[in-house]
């Protein structure tokens, strides 16, 4: 789970993490999906949805962030 959090508490941090970068439309229909039978470019996405769902203070970013759209 994110951070410590209960099941519950981690779906509903990720779905406002989604909806507040605009990606909750684009990934709705594979929510409960393993994430590691998307695509490189999407799994990425999720991976920084995931740190902004624990609602850090600071993000660090390196090259394995270059290739996001």
């Amino acid at each position: 789970t994110l951070a410590g959090m209960t099941r519950t508490d981690a779906a509903a941090a990720a779905e406002e993490a989604l909806r507040r970068t605009g990606l909750w439309e684009r990934f709705v229909q594979r929510f409960d999906d393993d994430p590691r039978g998307l695509g490189r470019g999407d799994q990425q996405l999720l991976c920084l949805v995931r740190a902004l769902a624990t609602k850090p203070e600071v993000l660090l970013f390196d090259t394995p962030t270059r290739a996001l759209d």
